[in-house]
């Protein structure tokens, strides 16, 4: 009889797109017939696995859309027209998504805060790295949490110009914790920063009439 006398791997770990499965299908019947007998075929597959139909080799690169379990069934033929078939469960599987990584820079320097001093313009630029997009498709996100009134995402670059009234007198500078965050819709990475709007230490405005102004001798002129 045709026997089977090769194991077949019933589990792949899919951590890359174009990784390879391979199994080297083997019977009894294997080497030295004459006519390249026994011929291999398979009889049940999933889309893109093929198999060497004289070397009994099963190769197949999965897409990250064929996750789970696949009915494989491989036939083989003796010189003698004797079938014989093996029959197995294969289990694709993946390892947890991981969430994008998450840079912060300004100037082209890492940073973890920022100052920024009252009506100048702090330009934060923002890269996320998402390494296992290929088996987890999806469009990477940021957005912000805790953010001052102004500041905004707006192409990768966080962007925000303080005005004069966010530093409340007599303080000389105004904190904000804010959070970044960037996710592939699954998972999230939130990294923790502070930004510090200073105090511009502007001078006084002094507003004047209009119209000249009388004063008569001996009379008080001040401010209201």
């Amino acid at each position: 009889p045709l026997i089977f006398t090769s194991q077949p791997i019933t589990e792949f770990l899919l951590d890359k797109i174009g990784k390879e499965y391979v199994y080297d299908v083997n019977t009894n019947k294997d080497g030295g017939f004459v006519g390249g007998y026994p011929i291999y075929s398979l009889e049940k597959n999933p889309k893109g696995m093929s198999i060497d139909s004289k070397s009994g080799v099963i190769k197949w690169k999965p897409e990250a859309d064929q996750i789970g379990d696949h009915n494989i069934i491989v036939k083989a033929v003796d010189d003698d027209g004797i079938e014989g078939f093996q029959e197995f469960i294969l289990k694709v599987i993946k390892p947890a998504n991981k969430a994008p990584q998450l840079t912060v820079k300004r100037d082209g320097k890492l940073v973890t805060s920022a100052n920024i001093v009252e009506n100048s313009e702090l330009v934060l630029e923002l890269s996320a790295v998402d390494a296992d997009s290929d088996i987890y498709p999806g469009a990477t996100t940021l957005r912000l949490e805790n953010n001052p009134a102004g500041m905004r995402i707006e192409n990768n670059k966080i962007l925000y110009k303080p005005g004069f009234d966010v530093v409340e007198h007599p303080a000389r500078e105004k904190q904000f914790e804010i959070k970044i965050i960037a996710s592939d819709g699954i998972s999230e990475n939130r990294v923790d920063f502070k930004v510090v709007v200073i105090d511009a230490n502007r001078l006084p405005v002094l507003t004047v009439p209009d119209t000249p102004v009388r004063i008569e001798e001996g009379r008080y002129v001040g401010s209201q």
